[in-house]
């Protein structure tokens, strides 16, 4: 349960997820790996567990929902851990996403990053502390990797290291280990090259704060990015209690020397702009506090945009110095009109963030959707005010999940996922942190990716069961079931019948939102029947189920005081459906119309008139039968017309005037009454 409320987000669109650290078997069971599906049809997902040396240590095909999200832990995906591994997840289905995440037991430290893409030249544009290298090779053939470090000045350090790498194996080593000598406060970024495209991570202890973690995935050095915008900075020392500061890091991807403009764009006041020169593959790493000379006593929060002449990549890492709590932001290269975020970890200790930056020229309509694991909705901007903004040319905005969707904190667990649409592209990222903030994890946001098209659930409609056709049916037989809130997908809804057990519940074979059918089971006797779906299940109506689809003939029969009738079958109508009497009239016999009211009638002595009740659950198939309270009075002609019972009543001249108790009782002895419902006068 703590793992599900603490999984970061995700990676990009495509049906091979790559998770490139090497997980010990140790850290497994702490370790996270989550999927979102945001296709229209279910995707199987095979989870493969390879060894460092790539032979296969466990296996797992797991199941998500069309539009779904699940999160599970490395132990309850592997059945075997053996010694441990990297984690490959595979499927037919196009445009699965996902992340991983790893912490320490009490949550300590907490970090991941999105699935890898392979890439030939990757740079890993952060070296400190103790930095964890993984290098993941997805390919049959074994591969030759060669790792390089690099100082602010371009210059290498040390002597380049080159291992090989087996085919679907992985390589994990420590910067320092690996670069004896070296020392690692000169390091600015690490580079490294394949014979093969290969997946590369690094995990990062130690930076900014003693205790919390960084992941940083690997970036493609033939990137032609020249402009980054990084949407969340904060500095200085806030209301609420914490001492922020934000480092900002940029390396030059280009052979050539390059000047690149930094510009701070607070939320109040005017922007901070200021520039740099980048040595040939240089790098420079600074606070935003010395770079931008912000007051370190005054909470500042803004946005970052990086602009140079040749290529380059960069990250921010901003941290609370009193809580401990350190997240570390790449590059997100695209801004997009839609964003997904793969996990919501919302509820106690956690928190779940979102942030926002609009560079364009226009405002930008936001609109967010809150999702369970299963892909229905939690709350967003078709139901919820506050789900729907509006962000302005050249600005960002960052927000609580639960300012936005309040919903999301009447959950009893976490899970889920966030979908976030605008009519103009937004960069975006996601944060998850202890409500203390001594532990922080993000990564950018996910796409939609092309080819799907992704509609936001509507707003759930409250689940009822209106209608049963037929009433009366035999076993084996199409039941249509009439309502509200039944899911399109007839597998989610399952029908729950009488038996003679209890119950017996199978699945609708055929589903609209108003409408199910379902074959009648062998096992169903007559009584309730209701709907559940997810996990509500709706009111029930009575059902009468026949053994056969032989007509049932209802003949009387007389049975004298002292007699035996042979060879003929009682039929007992099932319970009532709430037997209720709540009106009652009264009328001359053959007028043509009446008024029923609900209190009390009153009749003369000495007169025959018509007497109605009104309510549920009277009709001649249950036995519905109506007496009056005292003597003097003669009952005849019942019949039924809709949920009206009319009988004849003839009051002795000589009966007692006074109230009346008026009462319907039904075969199976339920009663309701209306006491002093008759006034005889």
């Amino acid at each position: 349960m703590l793992l599900l409320a603490v999984l970061p987000t995700m990676g990009f669109g495509q049906s091979t997820l790559n998770f490139p650290k090497f997980f010990t078997a140790a850290e497994l069971p702490v370790s996270g790996f989550a999927v979102a599906n945001p296709g229209s049809t279910s995707a199987s997902v095979t989870f493969t567990l390879y060894s460092a040396n790539g032979t296969v240590v466990s296996t797992s095909t797991q199941s998500f929902a069309a539009g779904g999200q699940k999160a599970l832990q490395g132990h309850e995906i592997f059945p075997t851990l053996g010694s441990g591994g990297w984690v490959q997840a595979t499927s037919a289905t196009t445009g699965l996403q996902g992340f991983w995440m790893n912490y320490d037991g009490p949550v300590n430290y907490i970090d991941g990053a999105e699935t890898a893409s392979p890439k030939l030249d990757q740079i890993i544009p952060l070296v400190a502390g103790s930095t964890e290298l993984n290098v993941a090779n997805p390919n049959t053939s074994s591969n030759s990797v060669t790792i390089r470090l690099f100082a602010e000045a371009g210059t290498e350090l040390g002597t380049a290291v080159t291992q090989s790498v087996a085919s679907n194996g992985v390589f994990q080593g420590n910067v320092t280990t690996m670069f004896p000598g070296v020392a690692i406060a000169s390091v600015r970024y690490l580079r490294v090259t394949g014979s093969l495209p290969h997946a590369s991570t690094a995990l990062i202890k130690g930076y900014i704060v003693p205790t919390d973690t960084s992941a940083v995935n690997g970036v493609d050095r033939t990137t032609t990015l020249t402009t980054v915008n990084f949407p969340h900075v904060v500095s200085g020392l806030h209301i609420g209690g914490g001492n922020y500061t934000t480092e900002v890091g940029v390396t030059n991807l280009s052979a050539a020397a390059q000047t690149v403009t930094i510009t701070f764009t607070p939320l109040t006041g005017s922007p901070i702009t200021v520039q740099r020169t980048l040595a040939a593959n240089g790098a420079i790493r600074s606070t935003a506090q010395s770079l931008l000379s912000l007051n370190s006593s005054v909470y500042s929060e803004g946005w970052i945009r990086v602009s140079g002449t040749a290529p380059l990549t960069g990250f921010v890492a901003y941290a609370d110095l009193t809580a401990g709590g350190v997240a570390v932001v790449g590059v997100q290269e695209t801004p997009r009109t839609q964003l997904l975020f793969a996990h919501i970890a919302d509820l106690p200790p956690f928190w779940t963030g979102l942030a926002f930056l609009n560079t364009n020229s226009t405002d930008a309509t936001v609109e967010v959707f809150a999702m369970t694991p299963a892909g229905t909705l939690i709350g967003g901007a078709d139901n919820v005010p506050t789900a729907r903004f509006t962000v302005q040319p050249n600005t960002k905005t960052s927000k609580l999940l639960l300012e936005l969707v309040p919903q999301t904190q009447t959950r009893t667990t976490d899970g889920g996922f966030i979908y976030v649409r605008s009519n103009v592209p937004l960069f975006g990222l996601e944060l998850f942190f202890n409500r203390n903030l001594s532990s922080v994890s993000n990564v950018p946001a996910g796409s939609i990716p092309a080819g799907i098209t992704y509609t936001p659930p509507t707003v759930p409609v409250p689940l009822t069961l209106v209608g049963l056709s037929p009433t009366k049916i035999a076993r084996g037989a199409t039941l249509t079931l009439s309502g509200t809130g039944f899911s399109t997908q007839a597998a989610a809804n399952t029908i729950i019948f009488t038996s003679v057990s209890g119950t017996t519940e199978l699945p609708a074979t055929n589903a609209t939102s108003t409408s199910l059918t379902v074959g009648v089971p062998v096992a169903a006797i007559s009584g309730p029947v209701s709907v559940r779906v997810g996990g509500t299940t709706s009111s029930s109506l009575i059902l009468e189920v026949l053994a056969t689809t032989t007509t049932l003939a209802q003949n009387p029969v007389t049975v004298g005081a002292g007699q035996t009738i042979a060879n003929t079958d009682i039929y007992v109508s099932p319970p009532a459906a709430g037997l209720n009497v709540t009106q009652i009239g009264v009328f001359d016999v053959g007028a043509p119309t009446f008024a029923v009211a609900p209190s009390a009638v009153e009749i003369s002595g000495g007169t025959t008139k018509e007497l109605v009740v009104d309510g549920t659950g009277l009709s001649q198939a249950n036995g519905s039968t109506l007496t009056v309270s005292g003597a003097d009075i003669t009952l005849s002609n019942v019949r039924f017309q809709g949920s009206l019972m009319i009988v004849r009543i003839a009051v002795a001249a000589g009966a007692t005037t006074g109230a009346r108790n008026v009462m319907v009782t039904n075969s199976n002895l339920d009663t309701s009454i209306i006491s002093g419902g008759l006034i005889i006068r």
